[in-house]
C-alpha cells in the first residue's frame, strides 16, 4: 500500500469515528436546549448547567494520560502496519522480477531493483513517528497537572480551584 492509500485509511477511519461523535453531541445538546425551553416555557426553574463545568485539575492528568496512550499505540499501530503495506507481495515481487528478465535487464540490476523494494519497507517504519505528536500533547498535559500539582502542595488556594 504506497503513503497516498494508506493517509486516506487514516482519514476514512477518522471520520467513521469523528462524525457519530459528533452527531451524537449535536444531538445531545438539542435535547438539553429542549429540556430548558420546556421549563422555561412552563415557569419551572430551568435546571442547573452540569455539563459545561470548568475542568479541574486532575482532568489534565486524565487527558494526558489518554494522549499519551494513544500517541504510543500510534506508534507501535504504525510501525508494525506500513511495513506490511508497502511491501511487495511474493507473487507481484516474482512477476515484477519476471517483467524485467523479459526487458533485458541484467541479474545485477534485478537485485538492486529488488533491494530498493525492501529499503522502501524499511523506510515505511518512518511513519511511526507520526504518534510523537499525540504523544506530545499528552506530555505536555501532563507536565502541566504536575505544575500545578506542586504549585498547589506549597501554596494551597483557599477555596477549591476550577480551572480553565
Amino acid at each position: 500500500m504506497d503513503p497516498k492509500s494508506a493517509a486516506l485509511f487514516v482519514l476514512v477511519i477518522l471520520a467513521l469515528i469523528v462524525v457519530p461523535t459528533l452527531i451524537l453531541r449535536y444531538r445531545r445538546l438539542d435535547l438539553r436546549h429542549r429540556e430548558r425551553m420546556v421549563a422555561f416555557d412552563r415557569g419551572v426553574p430551568v435546571p442547573p448547567e452540569t455539563v459545561g463545568t470548568p475542568p479541574t485539575v486532575e482532568t489534565y492528568q486524565l487527558r494526558g494520560l489518554i494522549w499519551l496512550a494513544a500517541g504510543i499505540a500510534l506508534s507501535i499501530a504504525l510501525s508494525i502496519l506500513m511495513p506490511v503495506f508497502a511491501s511487495l507481495s511474493a507473487s507481484s515481487r516474482l512477476n515484477r522480477e519476471q517483467d524485467m528478465k523479459r526487458n533485458g535487464f541484467s541479474y545485477l540490476e534485478i537485485r538492486e531493483a529488488m533491494k530498493e523494494y525492501d529499503n522502501e519497507r524499511q523506510q515505511a517504519r518512518a511513519y511511526a513517528v507520526l504518534g510523537l505528536v499525540p504523544a506530545a500533547v499528552g506530555a505536555a498535559y501532563l507536565f502541566f497537572y504536575y505544575d500545578q500539582k506542586r504549585r498547589y502542595l506549597y501554596d494551597p488556594p483557599s477555596r477549591p480551584v476550577k480551572m480553565e
